[in-house]
């Protein structure tokens, strides 16, 4: 107060000077004992003001102090859009609506499409309706680039130079150039250390060659390595010799076995090759194992940057454990109605199912310039 004039008592008066500045700069007040009483009144008073608005607001704001405090006791740290979304719901603050963000990237299974395996044609006409109008769109997938090129094909990504996240983020293709901005592959070194441990543990491995458009599996095929061949719409090729047989580069290794299991296999395997490998639950019966340091989050803020797009400017769309790290990055993370709760409690905002065209419901509220009900029909004629 004395040195910058805080305070309207005293206005822009400079009552304080520095002296020996450039060595212990200590403070020295101009003016006699009378003002120098006035100035400490002065600060009693400021002081028990901001007390008593500070007590005020702390009054007014505990339901959502607590929830704070809640919070913060469960998981030790919060974030700037983790202190808004408790905030907003404790106030009843619903999120802004209208064309409010450039681009959307959307999971694939369970997100884009529904139980059936298959984009709905709203789901499919808003996407493309979106592109038309200038938005950005990719779709992220823990599955192979040739297991989604007939679902980026459904949504006309090449036509309108959409983008492909492969592999859980370690790939980034333009659909309409084939141009790969980003990739990453796994340490040859790593995949036989683990292969053996996979053996021992009695899961299944495979590995993607998206050239030969098939699934390699190295320790038998299971229930879970059937159906992610036929959504990808690839050929399983079982090998008695895994790391033999992979004389090309890999992207990720993928691991499955009962959910109650692979629970205990994820932090057993963090445990072992945490500090060399991101390992992580992609679904209760996946564990995938990609480069350290890359993970959906990872590729699409490499593609943002590439298209010179702000991250506050971009949607997020999953419903499943690999799509965390994109929704807490994205200036709106959605999850989708089904899916993993865990998901659900890190979004900024849930909307309906899969099956019930939950995108179409992201896209019109977020991407689209919302109609004026009060405007009077006559200003427009």
């Amino acid at each position: 107060m004395t040195q910058y004039g805080m305070s309207e008592k005293f206005g822009l008066i400079g009552l304080e000077s520095i002296q020996n500045r450039y060595l212990d700069g200590r403070a020295v007040l101009n003016c006699g004992d009378a003002t120098e009483a006035e100035i400490d009144q002065e600060v009693m008073k400021i002081l028990k003001e901001c007390y008593a608005k500070a007590e005020e607001l702390l009054r007014g704001d505990r339901e959502a102090l607590d929830k704070l405090a809640e919070f913060l006791i469960a998981h030790e740290t919060i974030t700037g859009k983790e202190f808004m979304k408790i905030f907003r719901q404790v106030k009843g603050i619903t999120d802004p609506e209208g064309d409010l963000y450039e681009a959307l990237v959307l999971d694939v299974d369970g997100t884009l499409v529904g139980t059936d395996k298959q984009v709905s044609e709203a789901t499919r006409e808003a996407i493309i309706e979106a592109q038309q109008r200038g938005k950005t769109v990719a779709i992220a997938s823990g599955r192979s680039i040739s297991g989604i090129r007939r679902t980026a094909a459904k949504i006309r990504l090449e036509q309108f130079g959409g983008y492909v996240i492969a592999y859980n983020g370690t790939t980034v293709i333009n659909c309409k150039t084939g141009e790969c901005i980003y990739n990453q592959t796994l340490d040859h070194d790593m995949i036989k250390p683990v292969y053996e441990a996979a053996k021992e543990l009695g899961l299944g491995i495979t590995v993607y060659h998206d050239e030969e458009k098939e699934l390699l599996a190295g320790n038998g095929v299971d229930a879970y390595i059937e159906a992610d061949a036929k959504a990808c719409d690839i050929t399983i090729r079982e090998v008695n010799d895994l790391v033999r047989a992979i004389d090309f580069p890999v992207n990720k290794l993928l691991l499955s076995g009962e959910p109650e299991k692979m629970k205990q296999v994820e932090k057993h395997l963090c445990e072992k090759f945490g500090d060399r490998l991101n390992v992580f639950r992609s679904d209760p019966y996946y564990v995938e194992i990609l480069p350290k340091f890359v993970d959906k989050a990872v590729a699409v803020d490499k593609l943002m940057k590439f298209l010179d797009i702000s991250k506050d400017k971009v949607i997020c769309v999953g419903d499943s454990f690999n799509d965390l790290p994109m929704l807490r990055y994205a200036g709106k993370g959605v999850a989708m109605g089904n899916a993993q709760e865990e998901v659900k409690e890190a979004a900024d905002y849930v909307t309906a199912s899969n099956d019930e065209d939950g995108i179409v419901e992201v896209i019109r509220k977020f991407m689209t310039p919302q109609k004026d009900e009060d405007a009077d029909p006559s200003d427009s004629l």
